[in-house]
């Protein structure tokens, strides 16, 4: 599991370094491994989600500052993930939209250099 879900490695590859008969066989030991996963209660949860998309956001940091288009927009879906996560997103608990919360600062640095680096609709 950890080589699929932390590595990011094919389960192709997982088959042969570990030595499952084909890719299907890595894929389904894995997707075992998954469902064997504690659930934690949803405050664990939260922080334990912030903490691995906050470490997303810092590794990816560095390439949206020096104005990469593709990693302005992951950074972008990094904070909005998090702003959905901690209920900062906008959205009240129905899923309407409410107007008068304010963006969080990451997600606004984010969007303005997105919009510094992204063609402009004419």
């Amino acid at each position: 599991m950890r080589l699929r879900v932390h590595e990011g490695i094919n389960f192709q590859k997982i088959a042969e370094l570990v030595g499952f008969k084909d890719a299907a066989a890595a894929q389904r030991a894995v997707e075992r491994a998954i469902r064997r996963l504690p659930l934690y209660p949803p405050d664990q949860f939260q922080r334990m989600t912030t903490e691995r998309l906050e470490h997303l956001y810092y590794l990816i940091h560095r390439k949206a500052e020096e104005d990469d288009a593709t990693a302005i927009k992951v950074a972008a879906g990094i904070a909005a993930q998090q702003a959905k996560l901690n209920g900062v997103d906008g959205k009240k608990n129905g899923g309407e939209e409410e107007t008068t919360r304010i963006p969080i600062t990451a997600a606004r640095e984010v969007l303005d250099r997105f919009n510094k680096v992204a063609p402009k609709d004419k």
